[in-house]
């Protein structure tokens, strides 16, 4: 899926937001929202995308499981917010 979508591996490498926050944690987020917007929502990938971004908070700074959970679920309820709006 990075190979064919710049603006997912922009988000992966750390690159491409201009405007928004751009700290590792704000990728990080970016991320898994831009996962959930092509489809993938399995907790596990989410996870594992997360735990895997070369320059992600996790890998970077250490973060853990707290950090994971959090993040996932404050993306998780942006995203159904967003998409319930939308409808």
């Amino acid at each position: 899926m990075l190979k064919h979508d710049e603006k997912l591996r922009g988000y992966w490498n750390g690159y491409g937001k201009s405007h928004g926050d751009r700290s590792a944690s704000g990728y990080d987020a970016s991320l898994l929202y831009g996962l959930l917007c092509r489809g993938i929502s399995d907790i596990n990938e989410l996870a594992t995308a997360l735990a895997l971004r070369p320059d992600g908070s996790v890998q970077k700074h250490g973060k853990g499981i707290d950090y994971m959970r959090r993040t996932i679920g404050n993306v998780l309820i942006g995203f159904e917010k967003e998409t319930r709006y939308a409808r």
